[in-house]
């Protein structure tokens, strides 16, 4: 196995150990050139191995929140947010990142939440 599928396996072995996420299902009529990761049933992030590029690249839409700061972070020309991960111990910090991005979400939902709940009351 290369060096690039083996971070492959090692993110996803991470994401199955870990309670908050998983592996998504990607429903498609051939083979799928990217896999996803998941939190509840919403799409987290999608991950695309890019060989051209030497490295494996974690997708996360614009609807996450995710404001901190990452070495691993990648300038991007879609909406979101990048990370590249180029050896297997990147993983952990990628990991680390995609959970901190769903409490960050969570906690401004819950915000957003409680301020519409607080107009309405009006």
């Amino acid at each position: 196995m290369d060096r690039l599928g083996r971070i492959l396996d090692s993110l996803f072995a991470r994401v199955g150990a870990c309670a908050e996420l998983s592996e998504g299902r990607i429903t498609s009529s051939g083979a799928a050139r990217y896999r996803r990761i998941d939190h509840g049933t919403r799409a987290l992030a999608y991950v695309l191995l890019q060989r051209r590029r030497d490295e494996i690249r974690v997708d996360l839409p614009a609807r996450w929140w995710a404001g901190e700061p990452s070495r691993l972070r990648c300038p991007t020309r879609r909406v979101g947010v990048a990370l590249a991960l180029r050896s297997v111990e990147d993983v952990g910090e990628a990991i680390r990142f995609l959970l901190r991005t769903v409490e960050l979400t969570q906690a401004a939902e819950a915000r957003h939440a409680e301020g519409r709940e607080r107009r309405r009351a009006r």
